[in-house]
C-alpha cells in the first residue's frame, strides 16, 4: 500500500493544532510508526511558505520525520472566491488530490483540528486490503476546547477509540449537542442526529460524510470539479467512484475513529431550551418536520440519504446488544418519519411556531420600516416590492439566502 497522508492548513492556531494533536496522535500505535511500506509512504502538507518554515521548529515535526517522508505542497492559504475559508481549504485539498492521483497513491485525508485514535491507519489499511476504494467517516464537529484539559499531552498522543469516545461525550461541542434528538434545543438545521445508549454510548444517524481514504490508483481519470465550488463532504467521492459497492461507510467507532474539535469561542450554538420543546410529544413532532425541511425539502448536495437512514454505533462504554438494538429501532422509526415530514398537523404547527408567530412578533418593532415599504409599494416602487417579497419568502421558508451557502454545514 502506497500510503499518502494529506493535510492543508495555514496560520499559527492551526499549526499548533496540527502538531500538538493531529500529528501527535498519528504517531501513536497503529498509525504512522506501523505503516507497512514506509519507503513509499508520504505526508503531504499544503501550506504557506511561512507556515512550512515554522513547522521545522516543532519537536513533533522532528519526531514525525523519523518515521515518514514529508513533502511541502506550496499553497497561498487564502481565497478570493467570496472570501470564504472553505474555498481556500478546498483549493488546498485540490492540490493534494492532484499529487496523490499523479503518484497513484492511496490517499488519506487528515485535518489539523483532529485527533486520531490508536489503530486509525491500521484500520484504513485493513479496509483497503478488503478492496474498498474509499472509506468514509461521519462529518461531525464533535468536541470543544474543554477536551484539551483532559488529554495528557505528549508525543505520541495515545488514545484508544473508546477512551476518545468518552472524552468526546464529556466535552461535546454545542453544534453536536444540538443534534441530540431528545434535547430541548433548536437544532438550527443539522445533518446528524443522535440518541444516547446509556451514559457512554450513542447511536448516530448522519447524512454528511468525509473521505478518510481514497484509492487514487483505482482511477483512470480524476474528477476534481466538486472542489472548485464545494468541499470534500460534497459529491467528490461519488463522482469518482459511482459504484457504491466500492465505498465503505464506517458504522462502528470500534472499527475506525477520529474526531474534530472547534473552540466554542469561534463557533457556538445556543442551547437555551425552546418552550414547546420542553414537552416530549411536541418536541418529537416539530423536530421531525424541521429535519425534513432541512435535509430533504432543499436537497442539499452533501446529503447521503441512504447513509442517513443507517445507524452508526458510537462506542465508549459497554452497552449490551439488546440495549443497542432497542435504541436503534426507536431511532429508525423517527428517521423514517423525517423522510416524509410528518402529518399536516405537525407541518402546520411547525409553520406557526417557527415562521408565522416570529413574523407577527416582528411587526411592532419594525413598524416604521414596514410602513415606509408599504408606501413605496403604493407609489409603484418595484424594488421595494421585490424586497418585501424576498423577505416574506425567506421568513416563511427559513432559508438564509437565495443560494445555499454552506454556513450551517457540519
Amino acid at each position: 500500500m502506497r500510503f499518502y497522508l494529506a493535510v492543508t492548513f495555514w496560520g499559527d492556531e492551526y499549526r499548533r493544532y496540527l502538531c500538538d494533536y493531529c500529528l501527535a496522535s498519528l504517531l501513536g500505535p497503529g498509525n504512522i510508526p506501523d505503516i507497512s511500506d514506509k519507503a513509499s509512504a508520504r505526508l503531504l502538507i499544503a501550506t504557506t511558505e511561512a507556515d512550512w518554515e515554522a513547522l521545522q521548529r516543532w519537536p513533533t515535526f522532528a519526531a514525525l520525520q523519523r518515521h515518514i517522508t514529508v513533502e511541502h505542497i506550496p499553497f497561498s492559504g487564502t481565497s478570493d472566491v467570496h472570501g470564504r475559508r472553505m474555498f481556500a481549504m478546498s483549493e488546498g485539498h485540490r492540490l493534494l488530490a492532484r499529487k496523490m492521483f499523479a503518484d497513484r497513491a492511496q490517499g488519506v485525508f487528515v485535518y489539523p483540528d483532529m485527533i486520531a485514535s490508536t489503530g486509525f491507519l491500521a484500520a484504513i489499511e485493513r479496509f483497503w486490503q478488503q478492496k474498498f476504494a474509499a472509506v468514509m467517516f461521519m462529518n461531525v464537529r464533535f468536541a470543544n476546547e474543554g477536551l484539551f484539559a483532559d488529554i495528557k499531552p505528549g508525543v505520541p498522543l495515545v488514545i484508544s477509540p473508546r477512551e476518545l469516545v468518552r472524552l468526546t461525550l464529556r466535552h461535546m461541542h454545542s453544534e453536536t449537542q444540538r443534534s441530540r434528538f431528545d434535547n430541548p434545543f433548536d437544532d438550527y438545521g443539522t445533518s446528524a442526529y443522535f440518541w444516547n445508549v446509556g451514559a457512554e454510548d450513542a447511536v448516530f444517524h448522519c447524512g454528511s460524510w468525509v473521505p478518510s481514504l481514497i484509492d487514487y490508483a483505482r482511477l483512470s481519470s480524476h474528477d476534481e470539479s466538486t472542489l472548485a465550488t464545494w468541499t470534500l463532504d460534497g459529491d467528490y467521492v461519488t463522482k469518482n467512484f459511482p459504484n457504491e459497492k466500492e465505498i465503505l461507510y464506517v458504522r462502528d467507532t470500534d472499527e475506525l475513529f477520529m474526531i474534530s474539535f472547534t473552540p466554542e469561542a469561534r463557533e457556538h450554538y445556543s442551547l437555551a431550551p425552546l418552550a414547546l420543546y420542553r414537552i416530549p410529544f411536541l418536541r418529537v413532532g416539530l423536530k421531525i418536520v424541521g429535519a425534513h425541511h432541512f435535509l430533504y425539502a432543499q436537497t442539499p448536495a452533501w446529503l447521503k440519504e441512504d447513509q442517513f437512514r443507517r445507524p452508526v454505533r458510537f462506542r465508549g462504554g459497554s452497552s449490551t446488544e439488546q440495549q443497542w438494538r432497542d435504541i436503534e429501532t426507536h431511532a429508525a422509526r423517527i428517521v423514517s418519519r423525517m423522510r416524509h415530514g410528518g402529518s399536516i398537523f405537525w407541518k402546520l404547527g411547525y409553520f406557526l411556531y417557527f415562521r408565522f408567530i416570529p413574523i407577527v412578533c416582528s411587526f411592532w418593532p419594525n413598524r416604521k420600516t414596514i410602513a415606509r415599504r408599504f408606501l413605496d409599494i403604493l407609489r409603484g416602487d418595484r424594488v421595494a416590492w421585490n424586497r418585501v417579497r424576498w423577505r416574506v419568502r425567506h421568513q416563511i421558508t427559513g432559508e438564509s439566502s437565495d443560494v445555499w451557502d454552506g454556513r450551517h454545514q457540519p
